[in-house]
């Protein structure tokens, strides 16, 4: 029987185009095709089971894309903005028509996190794409700080004139005691991850006799409160735009019982959630989100109230891959970079080269140093030399070309803040990290200065 492929995860990074001998003659016929909305990426894209598929396997396919298959049918391939194959080389490929996004941005998806091979058809034109494709139709947003006015009948805010202040941003908080949905705004939070809604655990809403226990309603209500003040409730509500992704927390009876085993393991700290980000709490009114993944103003309470849940589960440590898996996040962390070619890097003229076209954002490393993340605090690692950035962060602003040190007239300097970067030694080696978008790298390279 035909297994599924393998899903496509994030329309996110990457860069070589592909050619017309890389991609093989692909099946006429069509079992069946799937439309639906890739929840990851956030745009429509339509599947075509090509070949003699086994159409329980098609269905399971699609099902797991939340739509419904379609036997006999074909997706629009000609006015798609580019395909994605999935195991070319089968008598049963997969080709995903993308309905939505650029053709530049498509293509990554489709290479670097989905591991299929781009076609540039449809409307992505005769087989090649633009490299100077600088418009990011869906830009990530980097955090903004919010000041309001308290609501009436609420005491002063902490912040100057009596106002309450918070970072708009997936790892933010507003004070303790308020709630997000007073102070905040979920705007950015959602547009930063993939948000999707997931049923809660099997099982969940079964009568909990701990809240019998005064002792633990207190420690229940002080998570509550807690997850309340923060952007978590972005997801994790009821007023979710399309219902809560697992827990909520107007779950009736106790709703940590809504989570997975692994969301569990995440708040105890047993699977780390570094990748994820974090800002430190005398920015965030207190809160951290480490070493738990849930913010906390007592990060040593949460975490010991979550390994109380994991071991009331009978579960431990052991059960659970420290590491754990964010996706691109994770994907974007354990990269190993390796030599630079074709005359990327940066010259002894301190030309600044590089492939795969525009991009938003631009850093020279110490060789060794971490991979650029998402911000507040991992998109520009310690080692970093120098980072300049595109003037307009909807835009892909700078070209191959440019001199180091020398902020170009589209762009403007991220580190250091102020002055020159410190010089490059010659011979020594750097970390070239040029990026379409957060999380969108177009060339991760080691040059010799």
């Amino acid at each position: 029987m035909r297994t599924p492929s393998r899903a496509l995860v994030l329309v996110l990074p990457v860069v070589a185009a592909c050619v017309d001998d890389v991609v093989p003659e692909l099946p006429d016929e069509v079992a069946a095709r799937c439309r639906y909305e890739n929840r990851f990426a956030s745009q429509d894209e339509c599947r075509d089971y090509l070949g003699p598929w086994d159409l329980e396997a098609a269905a399971a396919d699609c099902e797991g894309w939340g739509g419904a298959l379609e036997e006999g049918l074909r997706c629009d391939a000609a006015g798609a903005i580019g395909w994605c194959v999935f195991d070319k080389d089968s008598a049963t490929p997969i080709r995903v028509s993308f309905e939505e996004g650029s053709c530049a941005e498509n293509e990554r998806g489709c290479e670097l996190f989905g591991g299929g091979v781009f076609v540039a058809e449809g409307q992505c034109g005769d087989g090649t794409v633009d490299p100077e494709d600088q418009v990011l139709t869906r830009p990530f947003p980097e955090p903004v700080e919010s000041c309001v006015e308290p609501l009436p009948g609420d005491e002063p805010g902490s912040a100057e004139g009596g106002q309450v202040c918070q970072w708009l941003t997936m790892q933010g908080c507003t004070e303790p005691g308020r709630s997000w949905a007073d102070y905040g705004s979920c705007e950015i939070p959602l547009v930063q991850r993939p948000y999707y809604p997931v049923a809660v655990r099997q099982g969940a809403e079964d009568p909990d006799p701990r809240l019998d226990d005064a002792s633990y309603a207190g420690e229940l209500a002080w998570v509550k409160s807690e997850l309340s003040s923060c952007s978590c409730v972005c997801c994790h509500s009821t007023s979710s735009p399309e219902g809560p992704a697992n827990w909520y927390l107007e779950q009736p009876g106790n709703f940590v019982n809504g989570m997975f085993d692994s969301g569990i393991a995440q708040g105890a700290g047993v699977i780390d959630s570094t990748v994820l980000g974090d800002i430190e709490p005398e920015q965030n009114n207190g809160f951290t989100r480490l070493p738990s993944v849930f913010p906390s103003t007592d990060p040593s309470r949460m975490q010991a109230f979550f390994q109380r849940e994991l071991a009331h589960r009978g579960l431990s440590s052991g059960d659970f891959d420290p590491i754990g898996y964010y996706g691109p996040l994770t994907d974007q962390d354990l990269f190993e970079p390796s030599a630079c070619t074709g005359g990327e890097g940066v010259a002894q003229d301190g030309t600044v080269s590089w492939s795969g076209g525009a991009a938003r954002m631009v850093l020279v490393l110490e060789e060794g140093s971490a991979n650029p993340g998402v911000p507040p605090n991992r998109d520009t690692p310690a080692g970093t030399v120098w980072r300049v950035d595109a003037s307009d962060p909807t835009a892909r602003m700078l070209v191959s070309g440019l001199s180091f040190g020398v902020v170009p007239d589209r762009g403007v300097q991220r580190f250091p803040s102020t002055g020159a970067p410190a010089a490059l030694a010659a011979g020594r080696s750097y970390y070239l990290y040029v990026s379409a978008d957060y999380l969108q790298p177009i060339t991760r390279c080691l040059f010799t200065h």
